[in-house]
């Protein structure tokens, strides 16, 4: 969201639609089969999330949104807004999460 809202170059909007199913095959089939724990991945600070680096049918460029950005410290900038905006509305739903959902807040 992030990157088509801000600061997405206009060459990877044709992968879109095309390449989100098949990032979305690509977590179920290793899902399926045992292999997340065997995809290479990088680690998002802000969101806390392990973030494929390589996807078959998706281009590399496009898994790391901020790679996407003209300004990459624009994209910190407004990630970082996200997960203070995420972690204030998620304040509304604290009480009824148990402290694996708490845990994965992010820290903003």
């Amino acid at each position: 969201l992030l990157a088509y809202q801000y600061g997405l170059e206009r060459r990877a909007i044709r992968y879109r639609e095309t390449d989100s199913s098949s990032l979305h095959t690509c977590h179920v089939k290793a899902a399926l089969n045992g292999s997340p724990a065997n995809v290479e991945a990088r680690h998002d600070t802000i969101f806390k999330l392990d973030v494929p680096v390589r996807c078959e049918g998706v281009p590399d460029e496009i898994l790391d949104p901020k790679e996407t950005w003209k300004d990459p410290k624009a994209y910190d900038e407004k990630a970082k807004e996200l997960a203070r905006r995420f972690k204030e509305n998620f304040k509304k739903f604290e009480d009824q999460a148990d402290d694996v959902i708490r845990f994965c807040v992010p820290d903003a």
